[in-house]
Formats: C-alpha cells, structure tokens, sequence
C-alpha cells in the first residue's frame, strides 16, 4: 500500500506552481529594475503598468497558497481514508464488483436480479474481454452463488489469474434486466488506483466504497 506515495504526488503540484511562480516575479524584478535605471528621466516610464503586474503576481501567489493547503487537505483526508482502509485487512468481505481471482481450479462470485428473468445467462471473460465460458443462470430474484471451475466452452483448463463475470438477464419481451453481481473473499492488500482506495481480494481489486458487508477472517 503506497500510501505516502499518493500523499507527495498530490502536494508536489502545488509546491512546483509555487516555485515557477518564485522564479517568475524574480525575474520580473530584474527587468522592472533594469528599467527603472535606464529610463529617460524627461520620460519617466507609467509606473501603472509595474502596478498591473504586481497585483497580478500577488492574486497570483495567493491562489497558489490556497491550492496548496486544499492540496495538502486532501493528502490528509486520503491518509486517514488509506488507514482506514487498512482496517480490511484479513477481514471476509462482500461487494459489487465483477473481479475474481481463478486459483486451484475455482473462481467465486453471485449475482442478483432485481426481478424474474425469462432468460439468465452467465458469461465469464478473461483480462482481455474475451468471453472463455458461458452457461444459463437462474432465472429468478433469489441472491444465486457461482461457482466456476475453471473450464473454458471448449472443455481446456483457463490459466489461473484474474476473470470477470457479466450476467445478462432479459424478460419476456426481451428488455434487459438489471443485475448486482457480488465478488466476496479475504482482503489481502489495499491501495490507491486513479484516486480511489482499492481493496484486494487475491489478485482481484474492488472499490472500498462498494463493500456490503464484513466478517472476522
């Protein structure tokens, strides 16, 4: 879990705003100065201008500052989220997701329709999108456990690693059903992907925010 890693890269873009901005306003400090010294003292230059630009560089600076105590806020709140989410760890969860990881043979989840279906079908897919099995699904509301061998349509063993499953159920006139598929199992890591806490189940990742349920390991 990188933690402190997403807590310097958050604060790292406002501490490199602030330094280009540094050395901006020197800059222009040399300039105004250089200016000042050689201009011709029967046409001193319009000092409104120099004025325009300093203000500009202090809104400037200002907005940089606040940015970097939100950035800086934000760290934080991602810190606490991380060691909260740390609190998962060796707990037996449930939660919406689609992951599953395929280990001696077996690769878990369940799924639920939000009503009777006249048609289920469950399709499982490699990391590539590639369904490699299908089968009918139960067809009714009750929460239905799947277990899946690791067999492909063809009859081969599929390599152990991580699969996805999509559950597609229709009624009577062919209209898709909405269904919840559910991934359970030990947690065994956490982590930051694209801003969000990630709960690892094996080498399968749910989002923190898509837990239902939790149980002593």
């Amino acid at each position: 879990m990188e933690i402190g890693a997403a807590t310097n890269q958050t604060i790292t873009a406002a501490d490199s705003s602030s330094k280009k901005l540094a050395k901006d306003f020197d800059d222009f400090m040399v300039l105004l100065t250089t200016q000042l010294q050689n201009q011709d003292p029967l046409e001193p230059l319009n000092s409104n201008e120099f004025t325009a630009q300093l203000v500009r560089f202090t809104n400037v600076e200002q907005a940089i500052s606040q940015n970097k105590k939100l950035d800086q806020l934000v760290a934080l709140l991602q810190a606490s989220g991380g060691a909260t989410a740390v609190g998962y760890l060796g707990k037996d969860i449930e939660a919406i997701g689609t992951e599953a990881e395929l280990k001696d043979g077996q690769a878990l989840w369940s799924y639920d329709l939000s009503k009777p279906s006249e048609s289920t079908t469950v399709l499982v897919k490699n990391a590539s999108g590639d369904v490699v099995f299908s089968t009918k699904g139960d067809t009714s509301t009750l929460k239905q456990g799947f277990v899946w061998d690791g067999k492909t349509t063809g009859g081969f063993d599929a390599p152990d690693g991580v699969y996805n499953i999509e559950v597609v159920a229709t009624d009577i006139k062919g209209n898709q059903i909405p269904v919840q598929t559910i991934v359970s199992g030990v947690v065994t890591g956490v982590e930051f992907l694209n801003g969000q806490q990630m709960l690892a189940i094996g080498g399968a990742k749910v989002s923190i925010n898509n837990v239902l349920a939790v149980t002593q390991g």
